[in-house]
Formats: C-alpha cells, sequence, structure tokens
C-alpha cells in the first residue's frame, strides 16, 4: 500500500437520491469501513421527508454516520468518496460544522 498510515482504517462511502421507483422516491446510504482491522459495513433508506435533497446530501450523511462509529479512533483514516462536495467539506474543514449541528436523521450532534 503506498500510504502505510491508513492500512488499518479507510471509509469508502456513497449516497444516491435515486428512486427505488416511481412510486416509492427515496434516498440511500451506504459505507464500508475497515477501521483498526475490524470490517464494517452497512447501508440504509433515508426517510421520506429527505429523498428530494441531492446526492451531495446523501453522501455527506454517509460520512456523518459512518464517523459517528468511528469517533474513537487512534490512527489516521482514509476517506475515499466520489462526491466533490464531501472532499471539499473535508478539505475545508467544515465537516467539523457538519459534525456538530443537530442532526435528526442521525438522532446525533450537538455535542
Amino acid at each position: 500500500m503506498k500510504h502505510s498510515q491508513f492500512k488499518y482504517s479507510w471509509i469508502f462511502i456513497d449516497g444516491s437520491t435515486r428512486a427505488i421507483s416511481v412510486k416509492q422516491p427515496s434516498a440511500r446510504i451506504a459505507h464500508l469501513a475497515f477501521l483498526e482491522g475490524i470490517l464494517y459495513a452497512g447501508a440504509s433508506h433515508v426517510n421520506d421527508a429527505e429523498y428530494k435533497k441531492s446526492s451531495d446530501y446523501s453522501e455527506l450523511l454517509a460520512l456523518l454516520y459512518t464517523l459517528r462509529g468511528a469517533k474513537n479512533l487512534h490512527s489516521p483514516v482514509l476517506i475515499v468518496t466520489d462526491s466533490a462536495y464531501v472532499y471539499k467539506s473535508i478539505a475545508n474543514r467544515y465537516i467539523e460544522e457538519f459534525k456538530a449541528a443537530a442532526d435528526p436523521i442521525l438522532g446525533c450532534g450537538g455535542s
């Protein structure tokens, strides 16, 4: 591996607002994470009130959901996303603001 500091901790995320069917609009989030040697995977549907948000919003939810479970890590984490929005949020350190804000979907924040 080129960057060995990420050998034991990485996160792949994805989010989508593509509908399951015309009659059932929805958004989905998913993550695959290898955190300090343990593999995690998860996926869920975002509630109906939120499905009209953008794919970027879904990508961000996937990241925030995964980071909530990774908050006690003691090693650097490589985050892989195809969303320029998420990349810029991390690069500009906006992600800290997103994590601190109360989020009714994730049931977290404000700490």
